[in-house]
């Protein structure tokens, strides 16, 4: 399979799997999910490579953008905050929501407990909440649902059934409501005591908020159900309709929501283009079912897409690639484990994203190349999604590609916009590994 991606969806890391990705922590002002730059690498917080900017506050109004507007300040104030675990969590197998959602779910005795009905899921902090189980009924009449915390589940990567880490009698205690009322049970107070039930904590704190303490907590964002989410319409601060959301990618058992696949190729004017966007970038509408993303057409064709029959390989390059795009600091870490490649970025000798320079020629420079890359059909996801750093007039390349050829394509890409003798061509040639396909 062909190695492409887009946005339209949301992918969630998942437990069927072992794909994994880690990174450094970034202090809490580095952390505002900003839009996608004309340039692929920019430094955080820099603020030398937006396009459009703008304050959600001044183009959402009405109840639920503000509801949202209010849930994203404070989960923005404090995403930068979490704690080691948090910060250092490496992602697991990345997976689609919509092939979590209807997955049987067996009880530590193996016995069939239900089935995953929806996700749980606080957009703004990139997380998944909880996994809401139907359980009971014929044909969902008289059908029980529970949540329960994401860490409890574990996977069977050949059959996809989830198992829950409890028996069956214990699990049917365990508090339940009506999806008609799902408003009234995604409070801080009712997912808490979900948590406490199963034996684990919340990534949100339930402390009381004061001068204080309010920049070293999490704070619960706006939780909405993944099957809604899935379909939302998506515009931009001119109100320009960009698409709609075709899925969230998720680490089910980490609980982060890693990305949201928008289908954006109307937009851009590609056909059947999806983009992958971090799903902190996103913002309440003016509209109860609406979304918001700080973009313009230019900036959305040069951030990470893909056509949806060629779904890119979830990996640490692509996963780093769609942050950096939209300059927005992972709850995860991104640095891959155990690779020499991260072994010379330790070492503080090697360029990373965040050293891409500011002056106008290096800005200008990276974005030509990355131009002439996206332009260039023939190349692969991979391809069109390595990192190109400019510093000091002087361009490194990194990143995986599919094939030697690729390689020398964008090498001479790089060598026509800044002279060889300015190229320091980092790119590596490696095999494919899995897909969320």
């Amino acid at each position: 399979m062909k190695n492409k991606f887009t946005i339209g969806s949301i992918v969630i890391a998942g437990l069927c799997g072992a794909l994994h990705v880690s990174a450094q922590p970034t202090p809490a002002s580095d952390t505002t999910a900003t839009p996608p730059h004309d340039v692929n690498t920019p430094a955080y917080g820099s603020g030398n490579a937006s396009t459009t900017t703008g304050n959600a506050d001044t183009t959402t109004s009405g109840k639920a953008g503000s509801a949202w507007r209010n849930a994203n300040d404070a989960a923005t104030a404090n995403n930068g905050a979490n704690d080691w675990q948090s910060s250092h969590y490496r992602l697991g197998k990345l997976e689609r929501a919509e092939k979590i959602i209807g997955r049987e779910i067996k009880d530590s005795q193996d016995q069939k407990i239900g089935k995953v009905k929806d996700l749980a899921v606080d957009l703004q902090n990139g997380r998944l909440v909880e996994v809401i189980v139907g359980t009971g009924g014929v044909l969902g009449v008289e059908e029980k649902f529970m949540a329960v915390p994401p860490s409890q589940f574990t996977c069977d990567a050949a059959t996809k059934t989830l198992t829950l880490n409890m028996d069956k009698a214990k699990f049917m205690e365990a508090p339940s409501f009506k999806l008609s009322e799902w408003p009234n049970n995604v409070r801080q107070g009712d997912i808490s005591t979900v948590y406490q039930y199963y034996g684990t904590k919340p990534y949100f704190t339930s402390e009381e908020v004061t001068d204080q303490n309010k920049n070293a907590l999490n704070r619960l964002g706006e939780v909405e159900r993944a099957d809604k989410l899935i379909g939302t319409t998506v515009h931009n601060m001119q109100n320009d309709r960009l698409g709609k959301v075709h899925d969230l990618i998720v680490d089910l058992h980490g609980g982060r929501v890693v990305e949201v696949i928008l289908a954006s190729g109307g937009f851009l004017g590609m056909g059947d283009e999806f983009s992958a966007v971090p799903p902190q970038s996103f913002h309440g509408g003016t509209e109860s079912d609406t979304l918001v993303l700080d973009t313009t057409k230019d900036a959305l064709s040069n951030a990470p897409h893909f056509k949806s029959s060629e779904w890119p390989e979830y990996n640490n390059e692509q996963v780093t690639t769609v942050y950096h795009a939209y300059n927005v600091q992972p709850n995860f870490s991104t640095d891959a484990d155990n690779t020499a490649q991260n072994v010379r970025d330790r070492s503080g000798n090697t360029l990373t994203p965040v050293n891409q320079g500011t002056s106008d020629a290096d800005m200008e420079t990276t974005r030509e190349i990355r131009k002439q890359i996206m332009a260039d059909e023939s190349l692969s996801v991979n391809a069109h999604n390595v990192k190109v750093i400019t510093l000091n007039g002087k361009v490194t390349l990194r990143g995986t590609v599919n094939n030697p050829d690729e390689k020398r394509k964008i090498a001479d890409i790089a060598a026509k916009v800044a002279t060889p003798g300015n190229v320091d061509d980092q790119l590596q040639v490696e095999n494919r590994t899995s897909s969320t396909q």
